[in-house]
């Protein structure tokens, strides 16, 4: 998308500057954008070359916190086309009098008590993660919507979030919180998608399993072709299994669950496919992303399938 030249100071801006680790950011890329919530008109531009650098501003001056938690909002948003979190390097916030000491307390503080999700794990940053260039996405159009499947969503992101975070939880801990965001992110594509449709049981209930296979049949033959294509049934089953280990780890001892290398390959494979999901559910075009989940798939599967230990 297009950029003009960058706009002139709002009521009130957060100016973010990210670094990509120990290397640097492709570009130039640029969004600018206007964003209307809860009354208050945001204008946002994302500037990426070497660095990336976010802007977001009001048109009205507003609490702290509404500030932050835009900022929160959009950052959360455009993981969902990086695939990871990129680190801040500075942040400072401005009003009419433009000086960044008068906020400096309230960004240190927020700094200080940012949740570990914004610590992307390692399997993330690989570069073939990211599926689409932020540039080429309408956020006014899209952020609307965004909305209103993050609400859907409910609990279910932030734990996503979460499992691909480097929080020091075992990592067959968080294969079996992402196997188990199958159940209300397929409730979500029924709701948005008159062409998909769930199997219930007598009870009225969605079965694990179930869930899996029907949100796999559909939106991951590409992602999961050597596992369709090879004991598919088996392979649904050691997604349930490993799931329900962690609540029950006498009854699933001798089950079979996935290894230590497995899980790290499926917490890849799954997040890379909600992430589709999530598209889907935007409207994005598929042509935006489809060569890239295809590209990062062929990775992780000749990084698995050539790996001794798998």
């Amino acid at each position: 998308m297009n950029c003009v030249d960058p706009h002139n100071l709002t009521s009130m801006e957060i100016r973010i500057t990210q670094t990509n680790d120990g290397g640097i950011f492709s570009g130039p890329h640029c969004n600018d954008f206007e964003y209307t919530y809860a009354g208050t008109t945001y204008r946002i531009r994302i500037d990426q070359e070497i660095k990336r650098y976010i802007r977001i501003g009001t048109n009205q001056i507003v609490d702290i916190s509404e500030l932050l938690e835009m900022e929160k909002f959009i950052e959360q948003f455009i993981y969902l086309f990086d695939g990871r979190f990129y680190p801040i390097e500075h942040m400072e916030i401005i009003d009419s009098k433009e000086d960044p000491t008068i906020y400096k307390k309230h960004v240190d503080n927020y700094l200080n008590r940012r949740l570990s999700i914004y610590n992307s794990i390692d399997l993330t940053r690989y570069s073939f993660m990211k599926l689409i260039n932020f540039e080429d996405i309408n956020f006014e159009e899209i952020l609307l919507k965004w909305c209103s499947v993050d609400h859907e969503l409910d609990i279910a992101y932030p734990m996503f979030l979460y499992c691909l975070s480097d929080i020091p939880m075992p990592i067959d801990c968080k294969i079996a919180s992402i196997i188990e965001i199958a159940k209300p992110l397929s409730e979500i594509v029924e709701t948005n998608n008159s062409s998909f449709s769930l199997e219930r049981n007598k009870k009225g209930q969605i079965e694990l399993k179930s869930a899996l296979k029907t949100i796999i049949d559909y939106y991951g033959a590409p992602i999961f072709k050597k596992e369709m294509s090879n004991d598919y049934n088996s392979f649904l089953q050691k997604l349930v299994n490993t799931r329900n280990k962690i609540s029950h780890v006498r009854s699933f001892r001798h089950k079979q669950c996935l290894d230590g290398v497995e899980c790290a390959f499926y917490l890849a494979k799954l997040s890379i496919m909600y992430r589709e999901i999530i598209y889907s559910i935007l409207g994005i075009d598929k042509n935006l992303y489809m060569n890239a989940i295809i590209d990062a798939i062929s990775h992780w599967d000749n990084w698995y399938y050539n790996n001794p230990t798998s």
